[in-house]
């Protein structure tokens, strides 16, 4: 069977790449999380569903659960180290050279954001019942997100002045009923 989302209305699953009712509440959350909470102007790439591993440059992820009765997965928010710092700085005024615990408090607070933005929309106006979470940020040079889901990647980029970072929607179950 194909991975995707089963809205709740649906006896069958949805490729997720399809769905855009389901995408594009991570895509509005992104936005404001980054544009508004951090003070960062981006723009969107085209997003595209990930078929198999590529380099990337990550220095910090925030990764979090999505659990609900339709499906499960994972959304990971993925930063070049750069990027990242740049983002950090545009939101707090200050300056770090390098990944600190403190600088991963805020990578975990824009995925919280984000995630509650779209959970909101999801639950609320769409009928899901994606359930709360808390994120878990990984450091370190060069990180990889694998492909260990038996579903489907979406992979959302965006792109800033100084450079791309990325969000992967991970799809592990679908509900079928």
């Amino acid at each position: 069977k194909k991975a995707g989302i089963k809205t709740p209305d649906q006896k069958a699953a949805v490729p997720a790449g399809y769905n855009v009712e389901f995408i594009n509440p991570f895509i509005t959350a992104i936005k404001i999380a980054i544009s508004v909470q951090a003070n960062t102007p981006l723009t969107g790439v085209k997003p595209f569903v990930k078929d198999k591993p590529y380099n990337v440059d990550i220095g910090i992820a925030s990764i979090i659960s999505l659990s609900s009765e339709q499906f499960n997965g994972t959304i990971a928010l993925c930063f070049p180290t750069a990027v990242f710092l740049e983002i950090y700085g545009n939101m707090f005024d200050e300056h770090p050279t390098e990944i600190t615990r403190e600088t991963e408090d805020a990578a975990s607070e824009l995925l919280n954001i984000i995630f509650g933005l779209a959970k909101a929309k999801l639950n609320n106006e769409k009928g899901y019942t994606i359930q709360k979470a808390i994120p878990t940020v990984l450091t370190g040079e060069k990180l990889k997100i694998g492909n260990t889901n038996v579903g489907m990647t979406v992979v959302l980029p965006f792109e800033t002045k100084a450079g791309q970072f990325f969000v992967e929607v991970m799809f592990d179950k679908v509900g079928i009923s």
